[in-house]
């Protein structure tokens, strides 16, 4: 009975790690499509631009507000979100961002909702990853990559 039980923790322990994997990919993506999203309901309802900042060289991201007056930007009461890292704990572990071009990246949200240019982030672990597409009508989305 022992060794069946054995046998059977064998093979289940790999599936397991990879759907936790892929569950830390898809909780990363669902927060920053929660985000964007929000960037994007905000410039709407504030008619002001908002934007989202990706630091890839930190694996983070934040908004930030345009001032209507002075056309500057600040990050305000907003949060940066740490994605992944290895001395502290992390959102979600084992995550990284990336685009397709290296260097930092800003999507911004008009006060329409559209987002010109419109941006891919990749979100990735070593087996799983998913990417975070804003169109340029502002429409946010997840496409799983298998």
């Amino acid at each position: 009975m022992l060794t069946v039980l054995a046998v059977l923790a064998a093979i289940a322990t790999p599936s397991v790690g990879r759907w936790l994997e892929d569950n830390r990919v898809r909780a990363a993506s669902r927060l920053l499509m929660s985000d964007l999203e929000t960037a994007r309901m905000m410039a709407v309802t504030q008619s002001t631009q908002y934007e989202i900042f990706f630091n890839q060289a930190l694996n983070q991201y934040w908004m930030e507000r345009q001032d209507p007056v002075t056309l500057a930007w600040s990050q305000g009461a907003y949060s940066t979100r740490q994605l992944s890292v290895t001395t502290n704990m992390a959102y979600e572990p084992g995550v990284t961002l990336s685009f397709a071009t290296g260097g930092n990246k800003t999507i911004v949200f008009t006060p329409t909702g559209t987002a010109p240019g419109g941006i891919t982030a990749f979100l990735a672990s070593t087996n799983h990853q998913r990417n975070v597409v804003v169109a340029t009508t502002g429409r946010v989305t997840i496409a799983s990559i298998k």
